[in-house]
């Protein structure tokens, strides 16, 4: 995994977002004391941001195309660090959030699927 310097959080992450959106992520939250939880599997990604008002990170799955609304929001209130599984945001599958407590979200991109050709 490659630590992202917090001066990038947001640029990085929009970069993953313009790249990703459309394809289907799923999180997961790994803590201490509730142990590891699967919050939402395979949905339509909308958007992974650095909120650096807030000092958030948040993920947004389950808006589809058709314009509904995002149906769930994870927020790392926070956050300690941000590492990527590629420096390339074309090419990231997977996004580690980790909070100040010890938790980790972890967040598994699959771009959307290619147009047959």
């Amino acid at each position: 995994m490659h630590d992202i310097p917090r001066e990038k959080w947001q640029a990085f992450l929009d970069d993953v977002t313009e790249v990703l959106s459309g394809g289907h992520a799923t999180v997961e939250v790994a803590e201490s004391e509730a142990g590891d939880q699967v919050e939402a599997i395979a949905l339509p990604f909308a958007y992974l941001e650095y909120d650096p008002r807030d000092d958030a990170v948040i993920v947004a799955v389950g808006r589809p195309t058709s314009g509904l609304p995002v149906v769930f929001r994870h927020v790392v209130h926070h956050p300690d660090r941000v590492a990527v599984d590629a420096e390339d945001p074309a090419l990231v599958r997977s996004v580690a959030v980790h909070g100040q407590r010890g938790d980790v979200t972890i967040v598994h991109l699959e771009p959307k699927a290619a147009l047959p050709g």
